[in-house]
């Protein structure tokens, strides 16, 4: 857990450092500088990329469930020829990592 959390525990702690002190790489900041993430969201066309997310996120998960809730039924309440083929294919699949 600890090395699972160390790396977000410490991007935050920079994000809240003055640009001395990251480049120093101090482990705490000595004075918080929330203004940090004002000056990024103003600059930077940070609700530009934000809205980019949100849009390619929304139509991505819309995808998945069009299409999953669709198959699931198929499996679970129809018989057709292969069904148990195919739906283990479908599950060894889910479980191989996609940089694979």
């Amino acid at each position: 857990m600890v090395v699972s959390i160390y790396p977000i525990l410490y991007m935050v702690s920079t994000s809240l450092m003055t640009s001395g002190e990251a480049t120093n790489q101090y482990l705490f900041p000595k004075k918080l500088m929330f203004e940090n993430y004002i000056e990024v969201w103003t600059s930077n066309n940070f609700q530009k990329y934000t809205m980019n997310s949100l849009i390619v996120s929304i139509i991505i998960v819309s995808g998945v469930l069009f299409t999953s809730i669709p198959a699931a039924y198929a499996f679970a309440k129809i018989e057709f020829p292969f069904r148990n083929i195919i739906f283990y294919s479908l599950l060894l699949s889910l479980m191989i990592p996609e940089i694979i």
